[in-house]
């Protein structure tokens, strides 16, 4: 009796079992399997290169300018100079006359700070600028300033790294008469301008990497030291007046790398990324590819790209005594869109420009271009075209702002190795996550 017990017990198991598997499958008998949702996965294949840049496009919300001059062995030699205006002061001070005239910078110093930087200060002679024109880095100093006129330069050393510091440059008796002689101008801009066209800051370095950074608006300040005349005799009361480099006037920071075509060396295994106006990283996207992959895979079901990942994996660099920093933010942004994107109002899209932060962690900057491949098929759908073969995107050092949600080019000095698309061991390339249902 036990056994047949134990018998039935495993008849009327075997008959639940049964039951359950045949109502978990129902759903599946019953949808056509055309409905079936479709997940895979896919690594595309790109090419990167390198791309030389010539010019910076000046942004009035950068926070700082360059002057000096940085040389690594990657990266070459970055020339740093400034052409700016100043501001007139509309005070006139009657019964005064001219004692001296200085020029006051306030900076911060990257690179060698036991260097010694020998600072010169000349008069932009023969032209200068119109404030609602942009500039780019690249314009000669020798369209506005023929050196003929120097006005004072001062040799400064012991430089800070952690800290503002400033110095203060006496300028010639020649230009403070000068000056002086036009003080009922100053409160007449384009009178002032026409006869005091500006200032083209340049330096002589005594080491090889010694970088200023020098705060945009209240970095730069010429004062004219006056004295007051009492009853024909000079007073000691001192009265200075203010001619300040401040956002009220133009100013350019020229930006050159006078030995790059000897010192770049192109590498099959690594791009470059450096700042400022130096060197970018061009990818190139096989977007015909892609489509070509989505439709083999998901048939004719709806499209969706989960992911598309691209990792920038740096490459370290050997060591050297003043290496640059890796930039802190990159932008991946159509090449065709660059000058446009940094001419006018910017904003980020995921559809068109993506910022990467540098990941320390695992020493690497992450793009996720799922929703800009997926914008670029369906502009080529819509428009009842075949997509494009290649895409071409530029990765770009930027500086961000929170407060503002402003992207500029960085005019700051960085740079970074990072593995090709033709790396030996670990190439650049984007892993896609699809689905279709």
């Amino acid at each position: 009796m036990k056994f047949h017990s134990i018998i039935l017990f495993f008849i009327l198991s075997a008959l639940v079992s049964s039951c359950s598997d045949n109502l978990l499958n129902i759903g599946a008998n019953i949808r056509p399997a055309s409905d079936a949702i479709i997940i895979d996965t896919d690594v595309i294949s790109i090419t990167s290169q390198d791309t030389l840049m010539d010019y910076l496009i000046p942004s009035a919300k950068a926070d700082s300018i360059l002057l000096g001059k940085f040389y690594n062995s990657t990266f070459g030699t970055t020339l740093c100079e400034i052409l700016t205006q100043v501001e007139p002061n509309e005070i006139v001070v009657n019964n005064s006359i001219a004692d001296s005239t200085t020029l006051t910078l306030v900076y911060k110093c990257n690179g060698d700070a036991k260097s010694q930087l020998n600072l010169k200060v000349y008069k932009m002679n023969l032209g200068t600028f119109d404030y609602t024109k942009t500039y780019l880095s690249n314009i000669k100093s020798e369209t506005y300033c023929d050196k003929s006129e120097l006005l004072g330069e001062k040799l400064i050393y012991n430089l800070s790294k952690d800290s503002l510091r400033s110095t203060r440059i006496k300028l010639s008796k020649t230009f403070t008469d000068s000056l002086f002689a036009h003080r009922f101008e100053f409160n007449d801009r384009e009178k002032f301008l026409n006869f005091f066209k500006g200032l083209y800051l340049t330096t002589t370095s005594y080491g090889l990497s010694t970088m200023l950074t020098i705060p945009k608006i209240d970095g730069i300040n010429l004062q004219l030291h006056t004295h007051l005349v009492n009853s024909g005799k000079k007073d000691t009361t001192i009265f200075p007046i203010d001619f300040p480099a401040n956002d009220q006037v133009k100013k350019v920071n020229l930006i050159s790398h006078p030995d790059r075509s000897s010192t770049y060396k192109a590498n099959k295994d690594v791009n470059y990324i450096s700042s400022p106006a130096n060197i970018y990283t061009k990818i190139t996207l096989p977007l015909k590819t892609i489509k070509h992959k989505l439709d083999s895979a998901l048939s004719n079901k709806k499209q969706i790209i989960n992911t598309a990942l691209l990792k920038l994996e740096i490459e370290e660099l050997a060591k050297v005594s003043f290496p640059l920093a890796y930039p802190k933010n990159l932008l991946l942004i159509k090449a065709d869109s660059l000058n446009t994107f940094f001419s006018g109002v910017n904003s980020t899209s995921e559809t068109s420009a993506i910022v990467s932060t540098y990941n320390s962690t695992y020493n690497s900057y992450s793009f996720n271009l799922a929703k800009l491949i997926e914008y670029e098929l369906s502009v080529a759908k819509k428009a009842g075209k075949v997509p494009a073969d290649k895409l071409e995107l530029i990765i770009v050092p930027v500086q961000t702002s929170t407060s503002s949600s402003s992207i500029i080019q960085s005019n700051s000095l960085s740079g970074v190795a990072i593995k090709s698309a033709q790396h030996a061991t670990s190439p650049m390339r984007i892993k896609m996550i699809f689905s279709g249902f």
